[in-house]
């Protein structure tokens, strides 16, 4: 009995190795599937709690870091003279290195800074960026008399070899602007034709709205002209769509938002009011203020 029984029980050569090759598949099969069960496990742990993260960032912290960056600018202002500043002072009220780079250059070439606006010409000073400085900006004056010196006692050489006109820009005709070097006829009919249009320049720096007068342009003649004398003011109680309109910095839209105030209210009592109720926007206001007036 027992011998039938190993007999019946015994395995050839050929079905152990079958025997043992199968059960080495099924190992490598179970192993495979394992490995890869954990790898997509944990990926989907890295991306779920990499998202995680970034909403905890975003929803928790960016309200702290902002008030942090807005507290660190506060600290960072004070006084200034954005004639006489250094490039230094410059960064730490908020300016890039580029940024100052270009207010020192342009100063370093004889340009010059008469009232706060004045600030919104150098490339790259933002609106936003400001009226975040307007309060701190204290510019000292200067007469035109204390500025030609200025310039002569800077550049001693240049002035003694050669000989530069001194023009006022609101009183030049096209001949003298022409002995301005740099400038030719075609800029000389510009500057006259754009004068005519905003009603007198109260700023030097008003040029570079010139048609093809570029900050370079500028930078050369900055040191032989200067705007002295009062503009042409537009009376917004009495003015005309079509003499608002006509303003280079008013257009359409801008005409008809100040008659409809002006109906709605029947007369306006201070400039104020046209940027208070967003008739006009910061920049548009601070460059038309010298240009409007409420009475005769």
């Amino acid at each position: 009995m027992l011998k039938f029984i190993q007999e019946y029980f015994s395995l050839s050569n050929s079905e152990q190795k079958g025997i043992i090759a199968l059960t080495i598949l099924i190992f490598i099969v179970l192993a495979a599937s394992r490995i890869s069960a954990n790898l997509l496990y944990r990926e989907e742990i890295l991306e779920d709690n990499s998202a995680l993260l970034s909403s905890f960032y975003s929803k928790e912290n960016q309200e702290e870091q902002e008030a942090n960056q807005a507290e660190s600018l506060e600290l960072s202002l004070f006084n200034f003279d954005p004639n006489t500043i250094s490039k230094e002072d410059l960064i730490l009220l908020g300016f890039s290195e580029s940024n100052a780079n270009t207010l020192i250059n342009y100063r370093n070439k004889g340009g010059r800074f008469y009232q706060k606006e004045d600030l919104l010409k150098i490339y790259g000073v933002s609106n936003d960026f400001y009226q975040q400085l307007a309060s701190y900006i204290q510019i000292e004056e200067k007469s035109v008399y204390e500025k030609l010196n200025y310039q002569a006692s800077n550049n001693p050489v240049k002035n003694a070899v050669t000989e530069k006109v001194f023009l006022n820009i609101n009183t030049a005709d096209s001949a003298a602007l022409t002995q301005i070097k740099g400038i030719g006829k075609v800029f000389a009919s510009r500057i006259i034709k754009y004068r005519k249009l905003l009603g007198g320049y109260y700023s030097t720096l008003q040029l570079l709205e010139v048609y093809g007068i570029t900050e370079e342009i500028y930078s050369s003649i900055s040191d032989q002209i200067y705007a002295e004398g009062a503009v042409k003011k537009i009376n917004i109680n009495e003015a005309s769509w079509y003499e608002l309109k006509s303003h280079p910095y008013l257009d359409s839209e801008k005409a008809n938002k100040i008659l409809d105030f002006k109906k709605k209210n029947t007369t306006i009592l201070e400039l104020e009011s046209l940027l208070n109720q967003s008739i006009l926007d910061t920049l548009a206001f601070s460059k038309l203020q010298a240009y409007l007036k409420l009475e005769e």
